[in-house]
């Protein structure tokens, strides 16, 4: 699976952290959550 950009971002922010909060990954990353989710959703898709 080849990860680009956003969706990439979130998912070493996921593997380098044990417990993480919304707010915290807002913070971290500077994306809303809107984004954040959508990018979740491309995450997801790429990992079925």
């Amino acid at each position: 699976m080849q990860l680009e950009g956003r969706p990439s971002l979130l998912f070493s922010h996921l593997v380098s952290l044990k417990k993480l909060k919304m707010m915290q990954l807002i913070e971290q990353t500077q994306l809303t959550k809107r984004q954040i989710l959508y990018d979740f959703e491309k995450l997801n898709f790429g990992l079925e």
